[in-house]
């Protein structure tokens, strides 16, 4: 980690220390920007625009491997006296041969002119580079490695977290489930992890990725401020389709401006350390406006973990480095607000171009030729009160009446007629397990839901039928679809809202139980990690490790009421790249 200050520095210099190991940090702050675009895509496109997208995550983490290991023997000029060299250089252009021998056939007749030939051509072209840097992994640890020497248990002191971490994807692997981003996680993470690490790697690979975050953040919320209105929902969708997506985009920025806070504050980087505070707690009014409360909660648990950990080097007094954070954070959030939302309700108006995805056209939304005072806008007085509301509402229901609310699964697609109301409740179109509505008492017509005599159903509200839905369908191997789809009386959804339960769902109980100790055990090493001990350096203990924790914790806090267990969202993508100073600990 190279630490610098506000001093001018010769230009010289610049060029020397840019050349010395900042064009590996220009890429990856380049496959950061990339992973936003994926998470875009993967929020707002068709099923072919987001499995492009999903596929494309694979050339992003790609870099973040190959500038990790050694490519020089494979020079065919070069001499060798090293035996495993030459059979390394057989078997590496082997595979590309027979890569590309095989690869046309499938361009050309599994996808000839159709909607998902993008889809189909990067799912080759990651079959092709993963499979060359699967052969470049066998060597390096089996030839390479023995060849210098190096002591497998001294390099991995934790390798028996990358051990839990394997055996959830083999658990997955090995399901009934259809999916395949297991297997493809197998490679590619499986090599992102076992890749050498020089000193210094980690933290470039972090502070690159924390770059792009930050980079993709101004350009998709500048889209978003010049041609999203803020209209007709007073929870706010930004560049995305749904609010809880954009809100999780949100908190990934999050992580990333406050890993950026600790990297200025090594630096001595005063001016920028002053802006990121800013722009930070500044992201707070943004998943404010969302009203999405699982962000929310993944907000404050970084944030909390964010303080701790900092007041530990900042300032003698750490209960008082503590509330300082906290007051700091609060008064930027505070001068923020206003600015915030006039961004997001006065800009789109002067520039006129809304923005529509598939079925979003409404006659009662913003067009090009209303004025910028049109009621159809949101005002911030209902916003407000609609936030709380939502809120207060999740923790006490004013009335204490009945809430009419029933989820009905189903793992079929089908489209359901209208529901009946009724003065008895609200019509059951059909249940889960197959027996048709009023055949006995516990299958009646209509049905109630009371929300108001149990705490635990006053906050989860309908999620506590859909968890216990999933509690009692989760099987050992796991569900033959990718999805559940939840049928309500008025809407379909196609996950779980929680990540483990998801994760069960999908791949069987044993797979959910090892997806929740990952979370757990990691989130609880890397804290170790940075709070105990005699060192408590960050410098020394890789700013890195901070930016893991953060990530985890907030993954794992959202991840209890959302579901983040979709390949090529950020959140998920973030999770498995943050296990990285986990499993490797001992690489500094």
């Amino acid at each position: 980690m190279r630490i610098n200050s506000d001093k001018k520095i010769p230009v010289s210099e610049r060029i020397k220390s840019f050349l010395s190991g900042n064009w590996r940090i220009c890429i990856y702050t380049l496959c950061g920007l990339g992973l936003c675009w994926i998470d875009l895509w993967r929020g707002i496109g068709n099923g072919a625009q987001w499995s492009l997208a999903v596929n494309c995550t694979g050339f992003c983490i790609l870099p973040l491997i190959i500038f990790r290991l050694d490519w020089r023997m494979l020079s065919l000029g070069r001499e060798d006296t090293v035996k495993w060299h030459k059979l390394f250089r057989a078997v590496f252009y082997g595979w590309l041969i027979l890569f590309a021998i095989l690869a046309f056939p499938a361009f050309r007749y599994f996808a000839p002119g159709t909607d998902y030939d993008a889809q189909i051509a990067t799912a080759v072209a990651n079959v092709g580079l993963y499979g060359a840097i699967v052969v470049r992994m066998y060597f390096y640890l089996f030839y390479e490695r023995k060849e210098s020497g190096e002591s497998y248990k001294n390099e991995y002191k934790v390798i028996w977290i990358f051990w839990l971490w394997l055996a959830f994807i083999v658990f997955a692997i090995i399901s009934v489930n259809e999916a395949v981003w297991p297997l493809w996680f197998l490679v590619m993470f499986g090599s992102f992890y076992l890749a050498p690490l020089k000193k210094g790697d980690m933290e470039e690979i972090f502070e690159g990725l924390v770059n792009g975050m930050i980079i993709g953040f101004f350009w998709i919320q500048s889209r978003a401020f010049l041609y999203r209105p803020y209209d007709l929902d007073p929870r706010y969708r930004g560049h995305y389709t749904n609010p809880n997506v954009n809100a999780m985009f949100y908190m990934t920025t999050y992580i990333a401006w406050l890993g950026k806070l600790t990297i200025y504050r090594m630096r001595k980087a005063r001016k920028l350390y002053a802006f990121t505070i800013f722009m930070a707690s500044a992201m707070w009014c943004f998943v404010f406006f969302t009203n999405c409360r699982s962000a929310m909660m993944g907000f404050a648990g970084a944030t909390l973990v964010y303080w701790f950990i900092e007041s530990r080097y900042i300032g003698r007094n750490r209960v008082l480095s503590f509330f300082r954070w906290g007051a700091i954070m609060l008064f930027c959030a505070a001068i923020s607000f206003m600015p915030v939302y006039w961004c997001m309700r006065y800009i789109p108006p002067l520039r006129h171009h809304p923005i529509w995805y598939g079925g979003e056209y409404c006659e009662n939304s913003v067009m090009s030729w209303d004025p910028i005072d049109s009621p159809k806008y949101m005002d911030l007085e209902y916003i407000v009160g609609s936030d709380f509301g939502r809120v207060y509402l999740t923790i006490e229901n004013e009335t204490g009446n009945s809430t009419s609310y029933h989820a009905v699964a189903s793992l079929s697609d089908e489209i359901f007629d209208q529901n009946i109301y009724s003065d008895d409740g609200e019509e059951v179109l059909r249940y889960a397990d197959g027996i048709a509505p009023g055949a006995d008492e516990d299958h009646p017509v209509y049905v109630v839901r009371d929300f108001s005599g149990n705490l635990l159903k006053k906050l989860l509200k309908s999620r506590y039928y859909i968890y216990l839905y999933a509690l009692k369908n989760i099987h050992f191997l796991g569900s033959e679809n990718h999805g559940a789809v939840w049928i309500f009386t008025d809407f379909a959804l196609y996950h779980v809202h929680n990540s483990v339960l998801q994760i069960a769902y999908w791949f069987g109980g044993i797979s959910g139980l090892l997806f929740f100790g990952l979370l757990l055990v990691s989130s609880i090493k890397t804290f170790i990690r940075l709070s105990v001990g005699k060192n408590t350096d960050i410098e020394n203990r890789n700013f890195s490790s901070l930016i893991a924790l953060l990530a985890i914790t907030a993954y794992m806090l959202a991840g209890f009421t959302e579901c983040i267990a979709f390949p090529g969202e950020m959140g998920m993508t973030l999770f498995f790249v943050s296990l990285l100073p986990v499993v490797r600990m001992n690489c500094e």
